[in-house]
């Protein structure tokens, strides 16, 4: 991997995940909608469904982007790799969510959509449809891809160096990894578990991100 293509995933590892979480952000505000507010929260993000729609647009499309850097990566540790098992399974897992993020955001935008010509009872059922299946699928699929990309990782030598970075990134992968394994069934679990699962959504971007200046440290 030539200098130019470190340069270009490092800072999208670590600016992308800011950028998407700024995003969501904005649109989400402080609500968390469920099955049961969606309509509510349709009906406030539709207030401004040009702002929404941008907002929509550029969280999930620098998501996607994020999934296409960690997938190159992983790519590259395969391709570079003694054991690349590792390497092509993480890619796999990152193409996935990159997939999973499109289908998503599509939906959530064919919701609003809805919403603002008037077809209330539709747009909800479209969007609970994401509230429903992407959520945990979408954390089983990041886990995959983490754990597999800390292995891979291992695996090959001086991928991100051997300093406090790469300890921080091999551990704080499999602690995040693990934490998305759990998400799915950590938020009905009272107001504890809800709160490692946000902080196990946080420390695992973190983690992306930390991973993004590692590989700028290594550039050559």
């Amino acid at each position: 991997m030539n200098t130019n293509t470190k340069t270009i995933l490092g800072w999208s590892l670590i600016i992308g995940p800011i950028l998407f979480h700024i995003f969501f952000g904005i649109f989400y505000g402080d609500t968390d909608p469920t099955i049961a507010t969606s309509e509510e929260f349709l009906k406030q993000a539709s207030d401004n469904i040009l702002l929404s729609k941008i907002l929509l647009v550029g969280g999930n499309a620098t998501m996607v982007f994020v999934a296409g850097a960690l997938f190159v990566f992983a790519s590259f540790l395969a391709s570079t790799s003694h054991t690349p098992a590792y390497g092509l399974f993480s890619a796999f897992f990152f193409l996935i969510l990159g997939a999973n993020v499109i289908e998503s955001g599509a939906t959530e935008l064919t919701a609003l959509e809805f919403y603002d010509q008037g077809n209330i009872n539709q747009a909800v059922n479209v969007f609970n449809s994401t509230l429903s299946e992407s959520g945990g699928m979408f954390s089983l699929i990041l886990a995959a891809g983490m754990i597999s990309l800390r292995s891979a990782i291992i695996k090959t030598e001086e991928a991100i160096g051997s300093g406090k970075i790469f300890k921080i990134v091999n551990y704080g992968l499999l602690v995040a990894g693990l934490l998305h394994l759990l998400f799915p069934f950590l938020a009905s679990l009272g107001d504890s578990f809800e709160a490692l699962a946000f902080l196990g959504w946080i420390g695992g971007w973190l983690i992306i991100v930390l991973l993004g200046v590692g590989i700028l440290r290594t550039k050559k």
